[in-house]
């Protein structure tokens, strides 16, 4: 099944999970798909000979590292810019958190978050470096259309049998508000599942393994990655029709 699709993501997080569901989802897919991280590549050009299976692969998942560095990436000689200069026809793809509308956040940032917010601020962003999007070409986590991020469709992952973790964690959250403390964010609490479960070191979110199905239930047929599953379905279809002779 041919594909040329570039994938952004924001994260080494993110890219992995993804990963993980197109591989599990698709598995024909997933035999050309790798993970480009451009802050790891010191060369900063996909010409370097070190870099060249990034343009042999049907999909790169590429980490943008930061919403804010979106235009950087695609503003020459920017990596992204490169990989489209070179595959011009590729289809470009965002996954990225919806995030909440916060009081506290910077004002400056509280036009970014939140689904709609966000959606037109990526849009607009892409557009500023001639990069044309359109809504169908964003997915929004955790749903597309619920405020969030990815650590909230990561807990909806947890399988039935380990929910008393969350539980406990619960109860761990609220002991610690109550006597003032900050509360530990979702990516902490994650990573305390991740551990007690596996080891310290493939705790960490870019080490995860999310196709154990021990510990991680990404089943497409769920409620809450079904939306991914339609989208990433979608977008696989037109773009095999598009790249058939």
């Amino acid at each position: 099944m041919k594909q040329n699709i570039l994938l952004l993501v924001e994260g080494m997080e993110d890219a992995v999970f993804i990963r993980h569901c197109i591989k599990e989802w698709f598995p024909v897919v997933s035999d050309s798909l790798i993970i480009y991280n451009p802050d790891a590549d010191t060369s900063k050009s996909v010409k370097n000979p070190t870099d060249g299976q990034a343009l042999k692969s049907d999909i790169i998942i590429f980490t943008t590292n930061s919403q804010d560095k979106l235009t950087f990436w695609f503003k020459p000689p920017g990596v992204a810019r490169q990989i489209l200069d070179v595959r011009p026809t590729m289809k470009v793809l965002v996954v990225f958190d919806a995030d909440r509308p916060d009081t506290t956040q910077d004002p400056q940032n509280k036009q970014n978050r939140g689904v709609a917010a966000k959606r037109s601020f990526i849009i607009q962003r892409a557009s500023s470096v001639s990069v044309q999007l359109s809504e169908e070409q964003i997915f929004l986590l955790p749903d597309n259309a619920t405020n969030g991020t990815l650590e909230d469709l990561l807990k909806s992952c947890i399988p039935d049998e380990h929910s008393s973790l969350l539980h406990c964690w619960q109860s761990y959250a609220d002991c610690l508000r109550s006597s003032g403390y900050t509360t530990p964010s979702d990516k902490t609490m994650l990573f305390a599942y991740a551990e007690v479960n596996t080891t310290y070191n493939n705790a960490f979110g870019n080490k995860r393994n999310y196709q154990d199905s021990n510990h991680w239930n990404i089943d497409h047929a769920t409620k809450h990655l079904n939306p991914l599953h339609t989208f990433l379905k979608k977008h696989f279809s037109e773009s095999q029709q598009e790249t058939t002779p």
